[in-house]
């Protein structure tokens, strides 16, 4: 593979490999705020962006991601089979 993955790998990421195409690469630009003119900047910079959660709700985001995650291993085992069958 192009990407540097083997092939196997590849086949347990995506549950086959139709479709793939290592050579199908986009490219993605870095777009910034520094670009901007400095008012801008300043403006931009000066909204906050932080989050305050209480205890419950960081636990509640905690649990959220646990299940999350086990929801995905789930399926990357159903995943796993189906492909281990063909």
């Amino acid at each position: 593979m192009g990407a540097g993955l083997p092939t196997a790998t590849v086949a347990r990421y995506r549950c086959g490999l139709a479709g793939w195409d290592c050579r199908d690469v986009r490219m993605v630009e870095l777009v910034s705020f520094g670009d901007l003119p400095p008012a801008d900047l300043a403006a931009l910079n000066a909204i906050p962006a932080r989050l305050r959660l209480t205890p419950e709700q960081v636990d509640r985001t905690i649990a959220a991601v646990r299940e999350a995650v086990r929801h995905c291993q789930s399926e990357w085992a159903a995943c796993a089979k189906l492909s281990s069958q063909r």
